[in-house]
């Protein structure tokens, strides 16, 4: 069954986009397919919905939410996360100019789905989209559209950026940056799923490998 999008896009499109998502989904290792009968009694479970939009290069993309406002537990978790400042990013160009350095951006795709240390028991129904009937998706990682998504999230990116060997400064959680022989040879920013990056074209083209 499928929802009336006003003209969005042919069916065709929407059945693919979705697909898509629903294959990264597992392929991310999300979520569980549960039957009804087995969730148990009292169990937190909402509901969700699919997003369509266009990407700038024309494809469908399709993107599978819960309806985290409808999650009794939304108001008693951490679900802050830092944002870039704007005077940050000055400063990350300031220093590309500077060192006639160029400049990268990195979007991460499927991030939230790979955010790590979700510890929820949290059940979703497949959006209207889904052929399975009579199923819930049990959540094994933190999807969009939950409160704690974005937090858990930040934290697993900064765990990774740390691990390949930048340093986080200690007053802006979004800047980090790669020094050897106390020389600065990498800088990088993020935002949410996105990553602005400078540095030598070595680490550059190492960073993005």
């Amino acid at each position: 069954p499928f929802r009336s999008y006003q003209g969005l896009a042919p069916k065709e499109e929407i059945i693919i986009s979705y697909e898509e998502e629903k294959q990264s989904w597992q392929e991310n290792r999300a979520m569980t397919i549960v039957s009804n009968t087995d969730v148990e009694r009292g169990a937190t479970v909402i509901g969700s919905q699919t997003i369509f939009k266009y990407k700038p290069d024309g494809a469908l993309k399709a993107r599978i939410v819960p309806l985290g406002h409808r999650d009794p537990e939304r108001n008693i978790l951490r679900g802050d996360a830092p944002c870039m400042k704007p005077d940050s990013l000055r400063l990350v160009l300031s220093i590309a100019a500077t060192k006639n350095w160029d400049t990268g951006e990195m979007d991460i795709s499927g991030a939230y789905l790979q955010g790590e240390g979700w510890n929820r028991k949290v059940y979703i129904r497949p959006p209207a989209e889904d052929s399975c009937q009579n199923v819930f998706w049990l959540l094994n990682k933190p999807a969009y559209g939950l409160v704690d998504s974005g937090r858990i999230w930040y934290l697993t990116s900064d765990q990774a950026l740390r691990k390949y060997g930048l340093t986080r400064s200690p007053k802006e959680y979004t800047l980090y940056t790669y020094r050897k022989n106390n020389e600065v040879l990498l800088v990088v920013l993020t935002q949410v799923d996105n990553y602005i990056y400078t540095g030598s074209k070595k680490e550059m083209e190492a960073f993005e490998n």
